[in-house]
Parts: C-alpha cells; structure tokens; sequence
C-alpha cells in the first residue's frame, strides 16, 4: 500500500467537500495531475475499516503547505475533527486513514 506521511490538516471553509494536497505529497500515492474525483473509504491508524466511504475530489495545489491537507471545514467535521491524517493507495482503492 502506498502512503503519504502523517499530515496535519488545515480547514477551509471553501473547499466543501474537496481534499487540497501539496504535490510532493501527492506523488507519494501516484498522484501527478491536477484534480481527482475518486471515492475514499475511511480506515483508523489501527488498520480498522470505519464504516463510511464518500465521495471527494483531491486537488494537487503547490500553496498548500507539504506535509498539510485542506479540507473543507463541514467535510472535517464529518471526519470526527481529525488534527493528522494519511493518504493510502491500494489497487487504486483511496483510504484515508485517521490518525
């Protein structure tokens, strides 16, 4: 499974329901071009599935610091609030995990 670092996360009331990522971090799961429109199941650090999945377009933006994920504030809340999270990869299966 491909992995991004931890990343802490940043709200932004104007993302809804989109995820900003630096492109370094991106590159780390095969990310390369600019936008994604991919459904993303949820997975705590323990490895356990939650039982949630939606969908979420991620976008590769260079002013979003590396090591930081924007998300949209209503989308964060929805997530339980996380501070730090992950982006994994596999078999073209996006998770994010809740750190």
């Amino acid at each position: 499974m491909k992995s991004t670092g931890v990343l802490s996360v940043s709200t932004n009331f104007k993302l809804k329901d989109r995820i900003a990522i630096h492109p370094n971090d991106a590159f780390d799961i095969g990310l390369f071009t600019n936008s994604y429109n991919k459904m993303i199941k949820l997975m705590y650090n323990d490895g356990t599935p939650a039982p949630d999945s939606f969908q979420c377009e991620i976008y590769l933006v260079n002013e979003c610091k590396n090591g930081m994920v924007e998300i949209g504030n209503n989308f964060w809340q929805r997530l339980g609030k996380p501070d730090r999270i992950k982006l994994s990869v596999e078999n073209d299966i996006f998770y994010l995990v809740i750190c």
